[in-house]
């Protein structure tokens, strides 16, 4: 198994166990590899040390049910193994510089200006029209991150103050 073999491994048994008390060690374990080599290699070929890469999943993965679900923060702190919503908090407010009940987060697909507006036409014109939130007092903003550059598959997201 190659380096790339163990890394897609590792990546497929970490996005199957999000939800489950993983360890570092179960994560190179499944991929065939010594503790300290594993690591290392996982921290060049993706950025992040391999808790690091486990909990943003985690987190963006509760931040996308937040959204798309009505389940309650608690809920959703306790299903992705936070031991208490607030240490939930604490963790989507670093990662995400806000609160989970502050913005609403929409996807964008595509890197034109074109699909922005749109975007931002339908949330103004259509969803917030239609949803029991009310504009917030906080700016909105776009993300333009590394995946807005993917040639393949580009995203931008947009965040809505809301209350």
């Amino acid at each position: 198994m190659n380096h790339y073999d163990k890394i897609d491994s590792a990546l497929n048994f970490i996005e199957k166990n999000l939800k489950n008390n993983i360890s570092v060690k179960d994560v190179s374990e499944n991929s065939f590899s010594s503790l300290w080599h594993f690591q290392r290699i996982f921290r060049y070929m993706t950025g992040y040390s391999v808790y690091s890469y486990i909990r943003k999943r985690r987190l963006s993965e509760a931040a996308q049910k937040l959204i798309l679900t009505r389940s309650k923060v608690i809920d959703i702190a306790f299903e992705f193994g936070y031991e208490t919503p607030e240490t939930f908090l604490r963790e989507f407010k670093k990662d995400f510089g806000t609160t989970p009940s502050e913005y609403m987060l929409f996807t964008v697909p595509g890197n034109t200006t074109e699909k922005l507006l749109s975007a931002w036409k339908y949330i103004y014109g259509t969803w917030l029209a239609n949803s029991e939130y009310e504009r917030g007092s906080e700016d909105d903003f776009e993300v333009f991150d590394e995946r807005f550059w993917d040639p393949q598959n580009p995203v931008s997201e947009i965040y809505i103050s809301i209350r």
